[in-house]
C-alpha cells in the first residue's frame, strides 16, 4: 500500500505544485479570498472529488466517500498583506520556485496544506475510500478574523447541511500546522 501511495504522490507531484503556485500567484488577504476559493474549487472538481460547494459564508468544501465517519481537514485561505514590497526578496505573488522551495505569500500559511489536502484527497481516491469514511477538505475563510475557534468551525461545518446529530458522527478538525484536534 504504502508503494502504491508513494507512487500516486510522486505521479501527481507536478500537478500539486502547478496548482500551489496558481494559489499563491492569487492575492487573497482577509475579506479578498473570492478569486482563490475559485481557483481551489475549480481543482477540487478536475481532481474527482465527487461534491464541491461553497457555503453561505464562502467556505468552500470538498468531498469523497459518504461513510458514517467524517474526517474533516480544515486550511484557510486568507493570508496578510505583503506589507511593503520592498522588504520582499521575491514577488510576493510570483510562487518562484528556488531550490524545490516555492516562495510567496501564504505558501506554507496555510496555501501549501491546503493545496497538499486536495492532493491528498485525489491519492485516497485513487486507492479507495474506506465505506465508513467521508473525507472533507475545508478551504475556510477569515482564519484570522473568526475561524480559530473550534466551535466555530464546527457551525460552518453545520451550515453546510453537516448535521454530527443526525448522522452521530464523530467529526474530525485537522489544522495544518502540526495539531490535531480530535473532538465530539
Amino acid at each position: 500500500m504504502n508503494n502504491k501511495i508513494k507512487a500516486l504522490a510522486d505521479n501527481f507531484q507536478k500537478d500539486l505544485i502547478r496548482f500551489l503556485r496558481d494559489i499563491i500567484a492569487i492575492p487573497s488577504m482577509n475579506g479578498y479570498e473570492g478569486a482563490v476559493i475559485e481557483r481551489i474549487k475549480k481543482e477540487m472538481e478536475e481532481t474527482g472529488y465527487e461534491k464541491v460547494w461553497v457555503d453561505p459564508m464562502g467556505n468552500l468544501f470538498g468531498q469523497l466517500g459518504n461513510g458514517k465517519k467524517i474526517l474533516a481537514i480544515d486550511g484557510h485561505t486568507d493570508t496578510v498583506d505583503i506589507g511593503d514590497r520592498k522588504n520582499w526578496k521575491v514577488d510576493p505573488f510570483g510562487a518562484e520556485m528556488k531550490n524545490d522551495i516555492i516562495y510567496g505569500r501564504g505558501a506554507c500559511d496555510q496555501k501549501g496544506g491546503i493545496a497538499a489536502a486536495i492532493y491528498a484527497g485525489k491519492i485516497i481516491r485513487e486507492i479507495g475510500i474506506p465505506e465508513n469514511i467521508t473525507l472533507l477538505v475545508v478551504a475556510s475563510l477569515y482564519s484570522n478574523l473568526l475561524t480559530s475557534s473550534l466551535t466555530f468551525r464546527i457551525k460552518v461545518l453545520m451550515s453546510s447541511g453537516l448535521n454530527p446529530i443526525i448522522f452521530n458522527l464523530p467529526i474530525v478538525l485537522a489544522k495544518f500546522q502540526l495539531s490535531l484536534l480530535p473532538f465530539l
